[in-house]
């Protein structure tokens, strides 16, 4: 069956440079021994119904992740929880990505069972690892679904996992004090800079379409740029969008926003095992 998406805005603004990570008297991370993670991908791939004749009562399922390659105890966590972000609402009512594949085919046999008419449905996936190393794990998924006909939609979604013990990177976890005010205002800035790189090249009015709308939330990337975050905004000419923005590490570090025993420590010179 045709693929029915609309556009994501995927933008990434970098900003100034990175400030290189001071060193002590430990030694800087690049000189610590960090055996990286190896990943398989993941396939699964269903369908019900004839999709290659026709659009219409038929569904498809495709659902693409990694998978950590021969694990050990914390690796096993780790891949229950890449499984628990692709299951997303269902994380807790199936052990498998093929058990959850085979309930939305049976869910869609039900509705479509006795109208040869009934609408094509379509339900995709793709997960992927965006960065592995200094003991983070930065996870980023794709999801298109179209179901039964309904207009197709497009979600984006950013986590970040500690590779020490498994465990789920919040905001308190990263940064210190009173942050969130000074996070909240380098964040806005940089999501005003990548919405109007997008507005310049739509003709028409552009009022209305601010920065101010963004609150600060636990869904975030930590790579080798900076942190990003997402926001849905609708921008004139390009339909409904999410657009993602970067703040870079040297801002974080210049505001003193880091927490030097959390998870981005290393870039203070700090080493957190």
């Amino acid at each position: 069956m045709k693929r029915t998406a609309t556009v994501f805005l995927i933008l990434t603004l970098l900003g100034a440079c990175k400030e290189e990570p001071a060193e002590n008297n430990s030694g800087s991370p690049d000189d610590l021994i960090e055996i990286p993670l190896e990943f398989d991908t993941l396939i699964v791939q269903k369908e019900w119904g004839d999709c290659s004749g026709s659009e219409e009562g038929c569904m498809t399922v495709t659902l693409e992740y990694p998978e950590i390659r021969q694990p050990d105890s914390i690796g096993k966590l780790l891949n229950t929880r890449i499984l628990s972000m692709l299951l997303g609402e269902y994380r807790d009512s199936f052990s498998s990505a093929e058990a959850y594949a085979g309930f939305l085919l049976n869910e869609y046999e039900k509705q479509a069972a006795g109208s040869p008419s009934y609408p094509g449905a379509q339900v995709e996936k793709v997960q992927s690892v965006v960065y592995a190393r200094n003991q983070l794990l930065g996870l980023r998924l794709e999801v298109l679904e179209n179901a039964g006909g309904a207009r197709a939609q497009n979600r984006l979604v950013l986590q970040s996992w500690s590779q020490k013990d498994a465990r789920r990177i919040f905001l308190d976890d990263v940064f210190q004090g009173t942050y969130r005010d000074t996070l909240t205002k380098l964040a806005r800035y940089h999501l005003g800079q990548a919405m109007q790189i997008n507005l310049e090249a739509v003709e028409g009015n552009k009022s209305g379409f601010s920065a101010d709308g963004f609150r600060l939330n636990e869904q975030f990337l930590l790579d080798d740029n900076g942190i990003s975050f997402l926001y849905d905004q609708q921008l004139p000419g390009t339909g409904e969008g999410i657009i993602e923005f970067t703040i870079p590490y040297s801002e974080l570090i210049e505001y003193n926003l880091i927490n030097e025993d959390g998870p981005l420590g290393f870039l203070l010179g700090s080493v957190n095992l």
